[in-house]
C-alpha cells in the first residue's frame, strides 16, 4: 500500500509538470497597437516545458497581451502587451495564481 501511495504522489507530480496545452501564443491584439511594452521577467519556480506552457496560458487570457514565451532554463519570460489595456501588476498576479514566484520585470527597449 506504502508504494502504492508512493507511485501516485510521483506521477501526480510529473503530470503536473507536463501540461499539453498547444496554444502556446495567442494574439489578443488589434490589428494596430500603438502602446505596446515588451519586459522582461524573472520567474522563480518553473521546473520545465509544462510550467512555461502553464505560465503562457495564464498571461495569454489577459486582454492586451500579444505575446508571452517563458523559459524554464532561464527563469524568464518575455511578454509583449499594450499599456493601455494591461499592466506589469496583472501579469505578475496571473503568474503568482499559477504557483510561480515573479522576482521583477525589467522593460526592453525593443518593442
Amino acid at each position: 500500500m506504502k508504494n502504492i501511495t508512493i507511485i501516485l504522489a510521483i506521477s501526480a507530480l510529473i503530470l503536473s509538470c507536463q501540461n499539453t496545452s498547444t496554444d502556446k501564443q495567442e494574439d489578443n491584439s488589434t490589428n494596430e497597437v500603438l502602446s505596446a511594452v515588451k519586459y522582461e521577467i524573472s520567474i522563480e519556480g518553473m521546473t520545465c516545458t509544462g510550467c512555461e506552457e502553464t505560465i503562457e496560458g495564464g498571461v495569454m487570457k489577459i486582454e492586451g497581451v500579444s505575446s508571452i514565451e517563458a523559459t524554464h532554463t532561464d527563469a524568464k519570460a518575455l511578454v509583449v502587451f499594450d499599456e493601455e489595456k494591461t499592466d506589469t501588476t496583472a501579469i505578475s498576479e496571473s503568474i503568482t495564481k499559477s504557483g510561480y514566484k515573479v522576482l521583477g520585470f525589467k522593460p526592453l527597449a525593443d518593442k
